[in-house]
Order: C-alpha cells, then structure tokens, then sequence
C-alpha cells in the first residue's frame, strides 16, 4: 500500500469514527455501510493516484471530491475554499442588483429562468433556457445557487460579463456583456384572457400591492369572477419579500423559519389585509416557480382554497448556512427551512399542483403559451360546471 493509500484509507477511517462518536450515525448497519463507503473511497483515490496518465495533486482532487459533494446536496450546498469563505464573508451592501435575468440551477447548469423585458441581456440575445457557462471568467458548474447569484449581483450601473450556451442553436457559445441595473418594471401586470383575470408577477419585490389591488379592482368592475396568479418563471426573491402582497390575495401570512431541532430562527408575520380579490383565485405554477413564490403559491392555497395548475415547482424553501472549517475553508449547507405555522413546507420536492398541465412547444415561450391556453380551458370549464343547477 503505497503512501497516499494509508493515508487517505486512515483519515477516512478517522472520518467515521468521529461520525460514529458524535451521533450522526446512530445504527451498526449504518456505521458499517458510511465505513464501506469511507474505504471504496480511499481505494477510488490510490488508484487514480497510481495510474492516472500524468501525476495528480490529491489536495485539488480532494477539493472537487468536496465540491460534488456538497453540491450533491441541492442547489444551496457549496464547499468553500478559504479564499471564498473571506469573500463569503464579506458585507454586501443593500443596494446590489442583478444583470437583467433570473437563474436556477439544475444539476451543473446554471438556467436562464427569466429575462427582463429591454434589458441589456435581451438586446444580447439571452433567452429562456440558455445555459451560463462562466461569468467574468470564472465556470460556474462547480458553484452554487447562492455562489453564482452573487457573482451576477453588483452596484447598479457596472457590467457583468457573462459567457451562454444556447441550446436551441446547437448549444453556440456566445459572451453578452449586461448592465447590472435597478429594474423598472412595476413588478406585476394584470390582464384578461378569454374572460378570466390573469396577475402575473413578476417581481415580488417591485410590486406595489396599491397598484396590485387598484387594477384588480378595476378588471373585476367589468364583470370578471376569475382571478388566475401565474406564478411561473419567478425565481428571484424569498419568503419575506411577499409581505407586502400576499395578505391582499392570500389572506394573513405566517411563515416560519426554523433550524433542523425545531428551533425558531425567524419569521414572516402580517395580518390580512382587505382582499384584492373576493372571488374566485386560481394559481399557475412551473418548475422555475421558486422561493418566494412558492410560499405564496402555498399560502393562496391554504388561505383560499386556490387550486394549483401547472408543473411541480423548483422546492426552493431553506436558506444556507456557511460552516467554517479549522483550515480557514467552509462548507455552505441549507441549515433552515421555511414552513407555514402547520408545517408545511415546500423545500426538496416543490409544491405539488392539483392539476398537473404541461404546455407543448418548441420553444419555452410557445411551451408557456400553450400552458396557459390548457389552463384558461379548463378553468372556464370548472366555471360552467359550478354554475349548472343542481
């Protein structure tokens, strides 16, 4: 057994001895299993040590080792190294703002989820869908969710350089330099579609709930029950940005953070205000409805019975906490989750529709498009059934 083969096979033992002795793992066969896996690990490590074509730096393979798995985690999970753990660590200030377009990501790929309407990323090209492969240089694939947002935050008015593939073009490499600004949106826009309300938000952060109930009240004066909150592609924002709109279209709103032991860390609190919309609400959902707009989704469902349409979404619903090592790295981990005063929650797995509504298309625009066409049909058709005399 060669130098690095003990060493690496007696560390990782050391690992799951220290597991074992702090109650981490709690069971003989789960023991056994982690020391298994400690030594197939080691012995993955020799080998690629021994016989990989040119001599290998265990210290950067270990560094990825930590890296995957982290990452493997979920979108928050992130091992810093201890120069990102100081930049980590550093005070953001408030008035940061974003290149002009929304990410997810979903597994190594960082998405393009949203792009803002005369944007600099527009003009460049940037659509929904697209991958971010770097951004001012530096890959993005071994960066978290948390890691690469900040990397594409910044003074209002400085560039961010941003390197995309796009794969409805053969998956073309293109640069687009965006201006990081304030938005002007108002943040929502309300419209009628084959007679049904439609609000879609767009900025939960933006949207004036004065204007939100100003135009609701002036679409249901003509005569529209319906309301449909389309939720979709809304990515950006977490739970305590939607108190200033949801009590108008969910009722009160009561959030909770806690830690892993049940231990309340922070909450969201506001009581209903007058209801923008006394009649009937429905919601539209998709896989890139995260954070914030899972909670409201959530709360319009147990406060109004709205029913849910769309795909599952993101399951955005914890926040992360970076862990600081003894040799100055860190790991970030998703120590507190988000849930409603029962309990639920909507991190991991997402919020679950009633009716699971798919959209057809080339494209996510046309897809979208279609999505909301099956979702108005079938609405209006809910509407004439209730309507029938029994």
């Amino acid at each position: 057994m060669n130098r690095v083969r003990s060493f690496v096979l007696v560390a990782s033992i050391g690992v799951v001895l220290v597991l074992v002795g702090g109650g981490l793992i709690v069971t003989v066969g789960a023991a056994e299993s982690s020391y298994r896996q400690a030594v197939l690990f080691a012995e993955i490590l020799s080998q690629v040590s021994d016989n990989y074509v040119d001599p290998v730096d265990t210290t950067i393979l270990l560094d990825g080792a930590y890296e995957r798995m982290l990452a493997g985690l979920d979108a928050n999970g992130a091992y810093l190294s201890p120069s990102e753990v100081v930049e980590w660590n550093k005070k953001r200030s408030g008035d940061l703002v974003g290149p002009g377009f929304s990410v997810l990501r979903v597994g190594r790929i960082l998405q393009v989820v949203a792009v803002e309407p005369g944007s600099a990323a527009e003009a460049g090209g940037l659509a929904v869908g697209d991958h971010v492969r770097s951004v001012d240089g530096m890959l993005v694939a071994d960066l978290s969710l948390g890691q690469a947002r900040r990397r594409l935050e910044g003074e209002a008015g400085t560039m961010v350089d941003v390197e995309v593939l796009h794969p409805a073009d053969s998956f073309r490499r293109a640069r687009i330099e965006s201006v990081r600004r304030a938005t002007a949106r108002a943040g929502f826009h309300v419209g009628i579609e084959d007679g049904i309300a439609v609000l879609r938000i767009d900025d939960l952060g933006a949207a004036d709930p004065k204007r939100v109930a100003a135009e609701l009240d002036d679409v249901r004066s003509r005569g529209v029950a319906h309301l449909l909150v389309d939720l979709r592609f809304l990515a950006d924002g977490g739970p305590r940005d939607i108190a200033r709109t949801a009590p108008l279209l969910a009722g009160a709103v009561r959030l909770r953070l806690r830690d892993r032991s049940g231990r309340l860390v922070d909450s969201v609190e506001k009581e209903a205000a007058e209801s923008a919309w006394p009649g009937q609400v429905s919601v539209l959902v998709n896989g890139a409805t995260a954070g914030g707009a899972e909670a409201l989704a959530l709360l319009l469902r147990l406060g109004r019975k709205a029913r849910v349409y769309g795909e599952p979404t993101y399951g955005l619903g914890a926040e992360p906490k970076l862990l600081e090592l003894d040799n100055g790295a860190g790991i970030v981990v998703s120590a507190l989750r988000w849930e409603t005063e029962l309990g639920e929650t909507w991190n991991g797995d997402g919020l679950k529709p009633d009716d699971v509504i798919e959209g057809r298309g080339d494209d996510p625009e046309s897809a979208g498009a279609d999505q909301l066409r099956q979702v108005l049909e079938r609405l209006h058709a809910a509407d004439a059934a209730s309507a029938r005399p029994t």
